[in-house]
């Protein structure tokens, strides 16, 4: 049973010096997210995980990784909710102001 765990996780492979056979750490198919972007990445070959990655995913677009999770920035998230919030407003100023301007030149229209 303990075999056959070993070998879905692990793959032999030469030596560097091509005299043994050693194991090698065998994550083809898992994910892993930069500590530094968060952006996501499928492993493809064999070997160890890449430098400034994880398994674990972050949960919104605004974490940072502190070394050993991550955490929502939330000056960050509150920027853009802020900034959301003043284009959706904008958007209707704007939907409301050609409204405005439609009925004034259809009672111009009208009235004349």
């Amino acid at each position: 049973m303990l075999l056959a765990h070993i070998k879905l996780v692990m793959q032999f492979g030469r030596s560097a010096d091509f005299n043994s056979w050693e194991y090698v750490p065998d994550h083809r198919g898992e994910t892993v997210y930069s500590t530094e972007t968060g952006e996501s990445k499928e492993i493809t070959a064999p070997g160890d995980y890449p430098e400034n990655t994880t398994t674990i995913a972050p949960l919104t677009p605004y974490d940072k990784w502190d070394g050993e999770k991550w955490v929502t920035d939330t000056e960050a998230q509150h920027s853009a909710a802020v900034e959301a919030a003043e284009a959706q407003r904008q958007s209707l100023i704007d939907a409301a102001m050609a409204s405005i301007s439609l009925i004034q030149l259809k009672y111009r229209l009208g009235g004349s």
